[in-house]
């Protein structure tokens, strides 16, 4: 579990498919980001590396499933990294910054191209790959027709454009930096990462039983899906407030005093009355990262208790839990 998320096994917390995605792109995006700025016709560079990402395993999964969605997920999100490298890019510029002329566009001009840019993020953004309106059930959403050109437009495409159209504005109007800026996305932006890896475990089982609880009672799908929405969003807020408290954060923080404590060069303690000799010490480090050390003595436990766990059921045993519950009473 500690090693193998890096490279892709979501057995455990499927939202950790990305961490894999994450170790590839760090390396990657800061070799290009170092290296590119160096050169004139770096663009072509970024749209270089987009294509040798992408277009290989695209056209492989084509000859296999002919179905783009279920891309690969390293080769359809590594391109963003790439985006935002193009617009860090472009915003580093010490002569002129090629946004600023979107920056200074009469409010006559500004208005309507982003209401347009914000209709672009909302009808691509939301966009799914089966075209549904709600669920299976419920077949094709007439209004997805019109902005995939009657489903021509692949969904990655869509949501590149849709996510792209989000930075633009963003760099560009005011009022978005200032929505942004505010206290409540502050807070979101803070717990997003805790709040994500945490989400599947509410939306893939408890949300769904809720939901087929309400809909034995007699609720319409739709009023169903309101309670839902109302008992588990503040839900998993608190959740991931806490966890950016308790986990997050300090595991951030750790890293940062791990960066320190290694280096050849050291900036002198604060805040202490030992000396640097004293403070760089490993015991001295070991005491300051107690909250760090039980976490992960916590996690080689569970690998511990787990492991104990499937090596003393018998291959039946591992067999039947595998059936479903319903087909076990029928038989």
């Amino acid at each position: 579990m500690l090693i193998a998320t890096w490279y892709g096994d979501n057995s455990w917390v499927t939202a950790t498919w990305t961490m894999s995605v994450e170790l590839f792109a760090t390396f990657f995006i800061y070799l290009i980001a170092q290296t590119a700025i160096k050169y004139r016709g770096r663009f072509w560079i970024y749209t270089a590396a987009c294509f040798f990402v992408f277009i290989p395993q695209m056209t492989y999964y084509f000859e296999k499933e002919n179905d783009l969605w279920k891309l690969n997920n390293k080769a359809l999100n590594m391109p963003v990294f790439f985006f935002g490298v193009a617009f860090a890019d472009l915003e580093t510029w010490k002569d002129y910054r090629p946004l600023d002329s979107v920056r200074e566009l009469h409010w006559g001009w500004k208005i309507p191209l982003n209401t347009l840019i914000i209709i672009i993020i909302f009808s691509y953004g939301s966009y799914w790959d089966t075209g549904m309106c709600l669920g299976v059930n419920d077949g094709n959403c007439e209004f997805w027709r019109y902005p995939s050109f009657n489903w021509n437009v692949p969904v990655p495409l869509c949501h590149y454009l849709a996510a792209n159209m989000l930075i633009f504005l963003a760099l560009t109007s005011q009022w978005t930096q200032f929505v942004l800026g505010s206290p409540p996305f502050k807070f979101m932006g803070r717990i997003s990462f805790s709040f994500y890896l945490v989400h599947e475990l509410f939306t893939d089982g408890i949300m769904i039983d809720t939901y087929y609880y309400f809909i034995g009672q007699g609720y319409d799908a739709q009023d169903a899906l309101w309670i839902i929405f109302g008992i588990y969003t503040p839900t998993l807020i608190l959740i991931g407030w806490i966890l950016t408290i308790i986990v997050d954060e300090p595991s951030k923080n750790w890293t940062n005093s791990l960066d320190v404590q290694v280096r050849t060069k050291r900036p002198p303690p604060r805040d202490t009355d030992e000396t640097e000799e004293e403070y760089y010490t490993c015991w001295s480090f070991t005491k300051r990262s107690w909250i760090i050390v039980c976490f992960l003595a916590w996690l080689i436990l569970l690998v511990i208790v787990t492991e104990t766990y499937q090596a003393t059921r018998t291959p039946s045993e591992r067999y039947e839990s595998e059936i479903p519950k319903e087909l076990l009473a029928g038989q």
